[in-house]
């Protein structure tokens, strides 16, 4: 379970569209979007700085494998 101050970026890969979404401590939705894969990366960029992100969580079924390497990064 995710701490008060603790921001979570949680990331569904697919091979033609990706899920994020964004949530703070009290499970409160702040962003929400399905991505196609190519802006899928940019889009993680972006939000971790711009929402504090101090966690990401990803699915581990559709090419999760192939994803870890990138999100880590």
């Amino acid at each position: 379970m995710a701490d008060r101050n603790e921001t979570i970026l949680g990331f569904d890969p697919g091979k033609d569209k990706c899920g994020i979404a964004v949530i703070d401590g009290s499970r409160a939705v702040l962003y929400h979007q399905v991505l196609l894969t190519a802006q899928t990366i940019a889009q993680i960029r972006t939000l971790c700085p711009q929402y504090n992100v101090s966690r990401i969580v990803m699915g581990d079924q559709t090419t999760s494998k192939q994803w870890v390497r990138f999100v880590s990064n």
